[in-house]
């Protein structure tokens, strides 16, 4: 079969002819091997070049250093395959079913995976950047230290599914399915997620850094420790949240609703939380220094501890607040309520600090 013919020049094979060429050490190529079934033969260290195996059957299959390129594997079944070690780049595989199958160590980047299925599937130690993952199911599987980097997940469905150390930086998470799925150690930093619904769920070290997170949904979940850093988080429900030791810097809270959340020893240095809703929250410890909180809702809230050292205060409500050993060094407090609030051992303007603050060294 020369290189040079056309798709339309394929040359049907039978699965026999391709075990007898993978045997002779030559390479399967323009072949026709559509529908199929490869389950029962031997493609260890076989080379498919520019053939169609559309719906075909890899079933069972154990690939080690198989090697596809320019092929197109739409709709095939790689039902509880394994794929060790294999170079899997730029490969259609629109449709097709990897139900527990396992992937260990390889690279699928660039690759078309849109509308396939991957229940109970593993993929460990690999690359999937830049792939099409739109529509895929991915219910109850486990993605561990795998790179999902700028992948188009849009749809995909991973409810059920177990994510350790997996990066989505930059991915496409729109109108994903999130509820259920296990999240440790997990980067969605400038992922796009806005609108996503995280309720009840526990997320452990997630860094959504620079993530685009409007009108998320929080309500009840704990996402101690995670990673805020400049996300956008307006409008976002909050209520009842477990956040602390969180990092919300330069992070956009305008409008969230995080009323009786728990943020205690979480910073939001040079955040913007103005006309947030954090009624009865705790803030125990917390940082909001140069913090913008304009015409903020902290009616009952715990700031006990707070240092809101430069932030922007004005027109904020603390009624009733506890602002026990808080620090208002700096802050602008225009039309700012404190009524019935706990000032004990408030620590307010500092001269020796304001004066530290302005010094500058002589030309």
């Amino acid at each position: 079969m020369s290189a040079e013919n056309t798709p339309q020049e394929l040359t049907r094979m039978t699965p026999h002819e391709v075990q007898e060429a993978i045997r002779a050490n030559k390479t399967v190529e323009r072949a026709d091997l559509s529908g199929q079934d490869l389950s029962g033969i031997d493609l260890t260290l076989g080379r498919f070049h520019g053939c169609r195996l559309d719906r075909a059957s890899f079933a069972g299959q154990r690939l080690q250093k198989t090697a596809f390129r320019d092929c197109s594997l739409k709709n095939a079944s790689f039902v509880g395959c394994s794929f060790t070690d294999m170079l899997l780049r730029r490969l259609d595989f629109s449709g097709a079913v990897f139900r527990d199958a396992h992937f260990l160590r390889c690279h699928l980047s660039g690759s078309d995976l849109g509308g396939a299925d991957f229940e109970k599937a593993r993929v460990q130690w690999s690359f999937l950047d830049k792939t099409s993952l739109k529509g895929v199911r991915f219910h109850g599987a486990e993605l561990f230290k795998s790179v999902c980097l700028e992948a188009d997940c849009n749809g995909a469905d991973f409810s059920g599914a177990h994510l350790e150390r997996i990066t989505f930086r930059k991915a496409n998470m729109e109108g994903c399915l999130l509820r259920g799925a296990e999240f440790d150690h997990v980067n969605l930093s400038a992922a796009k997620l806005a609108g996503h619904d995280f309720s009840g769920q526990k997320l452990r070290s997630v860094n959504f850094s620079g993530a685009e997170l409007a009108g998320a949904n929080f309500d009840q979940a704990d996402v101690s420790t995670c990673v805020f850093q400049g996300a956008v988080l307006s409008g976002a429900r909050l209520t009842g949240i477990t956040a602390r030791q969180c990092m919300f810097g330069e992070a956009k809270l305008d409008q969230a609703d995080g009323r009786k959340g728990d943020f205690d020893l979480s910073f939001f240095g040079e955040a913007d939380l103005s006309r947030s809703d954090f009624r009865q929250a705790r803030f125990r410890g917390a940082k909001f220094m140069q913090a913008r909180v304009l015409g903020a809702a902290f009616m009952d809230s715990d700031c006990s501890n707070c240092d809101m050292s430069h932030a922007d205060l004005t027109d904020s409500d603390f009624s009733r607040a506890n602002l026990l050993l808080a620090c208002l060094h700096g802050v602008k407090d225009e039309k700012t309520r404190f009524t019935g609030a706990n000032k004990a051992y408030l620590r307010g303007p500092d001269a020796d600090m304001a004066a530290a603050e302005s010094f500058k060294a002589p030309a």
